[in-house]
């Protein structure tokens, strides 16, 4: 996958487990000129740690950040925005973390853990896609959502 990405000129770096205390490998990727507003983002992809071993699915998780900073001013507005516009999507969802104000979206979804190696890499390629392909649909409006620049109805009016 770090060679595919890499062949669409996309920087990334896979940190190891155990790297940094890393639980699991992730591999990170850089989007530049993400959006309408040639925004940037960054991507980590990883299979969740799973402790148990009769598991009959892992679980592969994107998360695109688009932001590692908010304006706390409108963090209200946002924090609404967000909940409006989960409701709307297919799967995923975009959240606030508290602690560093970042925002970002996250897509978990179970794949066998049968599948042979062709088919783990296809539905990894199009989890990949479909999260960086929600996440550049909505960076723009998302941003100037927290910047004062657009509002709750703006997103809204998307759907509606």
């Amino acid at each position: 996958m770090e060679e595919i990405l890499g062949e669409a000129q996309v920087r990334t770096l896979l940190r190891s487990a155990g790297e940094d205390g890393l639980p699991v490998d992730i591999l990170t990727t850089l989007h530049t000129e993400f959006g309408q507003d040639s925004d940037e983002a960054m991507g980590e992809f990883y299979f969740a740690p799973n402790d148990n071993e009769e598991s009959q699915v892992q679980y592969f998780t994107s998360v695109i950040t688009l932001s590692e900073e908010v304006n706390k001013e409108h963090l209200p507005e946002l924090y609404e925005a967000i909940s409006k516009l989960n409701f709307y999507l297919p799967v995923g969802s975009f959240a606030i973390d508290e602690e560093d104000s970042s925002l970002a979206y996250k897509h978990v979804v179970p794949i066998r853990v049968d599948c042979s190696q062709e088919e783990l890499l296809q539905q990894v390629d199009i989890l990949i896609a479909h999260a960086l392909s929600i996440s550049e649909e909505y960076i723009a409006i998302l941003l100037h959502v927290s910047e004062g620049k657009a509002t709750v109805q703006d997103i809204i009016d998307l759907f509606v």
